[in-house]
């Protein structure tokens, strides 16, 4: 349940809840490990997430608005222009995913640049 865009294979956005252990390390919600918690509580409540990408890309620790819950593969939020924030996050992403492979390719095309000869 991500998004995706024509022109961009390899990358599927989404959002991921994540917590802070008290010893201040962070961890994402994971569907094998907290599954059972979440369909027994109706979702788990999140103070934190990240926009993420298949290909490994994350945003930024976001604070989650109120309301918001971790559902095994789904982040619900109270309001969808939260969803709509996200995913414009995630497309700006691609947009520079996109803006590196046009540099690479034009540096592929025209080759190495020898030094000029004064």
């Amino acid at each position: 349940m991500g998004w995706c865009r024509d022109g961009a294979p390899g990358h599927e956005g989404y959002v991921v809840g994540i917590e802070q252990f008290n010893d201040g390390r962070w961890r994402e919600l994971s569907n094998g490990y907290d599954e059972a918690h979440a369909r027994v509580e109706g979702g788990i409540r999140i103070t934190h997430l990240q926009v993420a990408c298949d290909c490994g890309w994350r945003s930024p620790r976001l604070v989650a608005p109120l309301h918001t819950r971790w559902h095994p593969f789904y982040v619900e939020f109270y309001d969808e222009h939260y969803e709509e924030q996200a995913a414009n996050i995630w497309d700006e992403h691609i947009e520079q995913w996109k803006d590196r492979e046009d540099d690479q390719l034009l540096v592929s095309r025209l080759g190495r640049r020898r030094p000029v000869e004064r």
